[in-house]
């Protein structure tokens, strides 16, 4: 579906709340501010080996997060969806320039996007 690094930041988007505090800043410190593993170990007093276990166990449960819940692929599903439907509706609108409905159904889905 995706490439590793943006699914896990597609996935921490989504599941980043539900790591623990000092889990959840190892992995945002390393994926998003693409720190070193001994930058880190640094920051927080361990180890690179502790740093990795710790972004490792973060992908393994925010991988778990989203096949348990699969809020993500819901997400990018209704996102295709919707951008199927933009394409439609201006589609329509080159065809049929200046129809009321066609205009309220472009406004209507453009609200969708808020």
């Amino acid at each position: 579906m995706w490439d590793e690094i943006t699914e896990l930041s597609i996935l921490y988007d989504f599941y980043g709340d539900l790591l623990p505090g000092k889990v959840r800043e190892i992995f945002r410190l390393y994926h998003e501010e693409n720190l070193s593993l001994a930058e880190i170990a640094e920051r927080f007093g361990i180890s690179r080996q502790g740093v990795h276990e710790n972004v490792r166990r973060a992908e393994e449960k925010l991988r778990l997060y989203e096949s348990t819940l699969g809020l993500a692929k819901r997400f990018t599903e209704q996102e295709a969806v919707l951008d199927r439907l933009r394409e439609s509706v201006a589609e329509l609108n080159c065809r049929i320039p200046n129809d009321a409905l066609i205009q309220t159904m472009a406004r209507d889905i453009a609200s969708l996007e808020a």
